[in-house]
């Protein structure tokens, strides 16, 4: 048996380097450690390897690889699909693996794979300085970057995965090697919205920018006025500027009033650069507007409840192709049947900087949409587990999104395995594949990426 507490361990078949934790099931640790941020994910590992440095996670993949173990690797443990464990086998576990660097000579914050979006906006903001980073500050910086990443600064400065630098990476066979722009470039292709699968990146390396406040908020109107709000942000994101991100909600809110927003962050100067936010602040009939001046890592924290740790979540999403009034009021209709209270449309915006990317610098996909939807459903109780997913699978058909045959990786569902390749396309699959079988030969990270 494994120690539930490394201190002396004496066990021959793991090393007596490993400096963190081993934690076995049927204790109270394993039971705190092996849950995730979506409650509806119930996975029970053989064992979580909680590491607390470099070393540590060398010793704990050489570990799995050894003998031959089912594994996963847990960052922040934000993934709704509940990729960050495993049933039966290993986790790795990286959580407090969360120191943040500043650079403010290059510009640049590195930090450790178990970082979150707070710990970076937090430390990048005592120097002024600030990166795309999500909209949730307790998401992975790992899972993020990896997966793409949206945020309120991506019009400005492009999605996270933009703004990899360099990253320092463990393969396979054991060896660690930097992928940046003049080693392994490739490498850092992939990583760069890719989907990861091809190493366990110990260290990311992002582009910062100098950002004092920004110009945020919430316009809200009743559910009743949701044709003429979709119509009207329909409108919008094709006019702001590249400092003014937005996207549009459908929400309940806590009297139990279905409600729409649209929300903004503008990272430039002045507002008068873009008169889109007075247009959005001046519709009739707002039930209330709540723009101001605000810092940004705060900003990025005011989601936070929306989302709340431990309660039962699946999504799905897709790029929409046809933003029409034939669209709109399908979403309409489908949001008046919601079985929770606590589900979300939303519709992000992608604009900007994002659009100056493509595929030869990033395996990111998909540049050419400029709304992505996301069905957002939370509730309570495994007693309603089966009207949700009932509800959100037959949404998603009813609104069409099957149709466009897109995907973004970081809002797949527990269910959408099969469906990383619609991320990407053709051009890229093949790519990532070769990438894939250079630095993972025997597909340790991952199954093998379909190429066709």
């Amino acid at each position: 048996m494994f120690p539930t507490r490394r201190s002396n361990n004496t066990n021959p078949i793991f090393s007596e380097n490993f400096r963190g934790e081993i934690v076995e099931p049927d204790t109270r640790r394993y039971e705190e450690l092996r849950l995730l941020f979506n409650g509806q994910i119930d996975a029970r590992p053989s064992l979580i390897l909680l590491c607390r440095g470099v070393s540590d996670v060398c010793e704990a993949l050489a570990y799995v690889r050894t003998h031959d173990l089912e594994f996963v690797i847990r960052g922040g443990g934000h993934s709704v699909a509940g990729r960050s464990t495993i049933e039966g086998g290993v986790v790795i576990d990286l959580r407090e693996m969360r120191s943040v660097r500043v650079d403010t000579a290059k510009s640049q914050v590195s930090c450790e794979p178990g970082a979150t979006i707070g710990d970076l906006d937090r430390e990048c903001s005592l120097f002024s300085l600030a990166t795309t980073g999500g909209i949730i500050s307790c998401t992975g910086v790992a899972g993020l970057v990896l997966g793409g990443g949206l945020g309120w600064l991506m019009g400005r400065y492009g999605l996270s995965c933009d703004n990899l630098v360099s990253a320092t990476v463990l393969l396979a066979d054991g060896t660690i090697v930097e992928a940046s722009k003049n080693n392994n470039s490739d490498l850092l292709w992939a990583l760069r919205g890719g989907g990861g699968g091809f190493g366990l990146v110990l260290e990311f390396t992002l582009q910062a920018y100098p950002l004092g406040k920004v110009y945020c908020g919430s316009t809200i109107f009743d559910f009743s006025k949701s044709s003429t709000v979709l119509t009207a942000y329909a409108d919008f994101v094709e006019t702001a500027s590249d400092d003014l991100t937005l996207d549009c909600v459908l929400f309940t809110d806590a009297n139990g009033s279905k409600r729409i927003a649209i929300d903004g962050c503008f990272a430039g100067e002045n507002t008068s650069s873009d008169p889109t936010i007075d247009n959005i602040i001046n519709m009739p009939e707002a039930i209330s507007n709540d723009w101001t001046w605000q810092e940004y890592w705060k900003f990025q924290r005011s989601n936070d409840d929306d989302l709340r740790e431990g309660r039962r979540s699946y999504w799905k999403s897709a790029y929409v192709k046809n933003f029409n009034r034939d669209f709109v009021d399908r979403v309409i209709a489908a949001f008046e049947t919601v079985p929770s209270a606590h589900t979300i449309f939303t519709f992000d915006h992608l604009h900007g900087k994002v659009m100056e990317f493509d595929a030869t610098t990033s395996a990111f996909g998909h540049r050419d949409y400029k709304n992505l939807f996301l069905i957002n459903a939370n509730w309570n109780s495994d007693t309603e587990d089966a009207d949700n997913f009932r509800w959100v699978r037959n949404t998603y058909t009813e609104l069409g999104l099957h149709e466009t045959d897109s995907s973004y990786i970081n809002y797949l569902g527990r269910d959408e395995d099969g469906r990383d390749g619609a991320a990407f396309d053709s051009s890229v699959r093949k790519r990532l594949s070769e990438v894939q079988r250079k630095y993972d030969k025997q597909f340790l990270f991952s199954r093998p990426i379909s190429d066709d």
